[in-house]
């Protein structure tokens, strides 16, 4: 129960913080630093919950 939590709390947190959905697409494929310049798609392939918490603290 908690992946689905996290997948929806992605997908909203991403519908807040880009305008477009193609902005998000872009951004689940960029390597990132947060991420060690992995791409947020790479690291929700193990860890869908890492992903979430760093998308919850750009929101606040």
């Amino acid at each position: 129960m908690e992946r689905v939590s996290d997948v929806f709390g992605i997908y909203k947190n991403l519908r807040i913080i880009f305008p477009t959905e193609q902005q998000a697409n872009e951004w689940v494929k960029k390597p990132n630093k947060a991420f060690g310049n992995w791409t947020a798609i790479e690291v929700m392939v193990d860890d869908l919950s890492t992903v979430r918490r760093y998308l919850d603290s750009q929101l606040v």
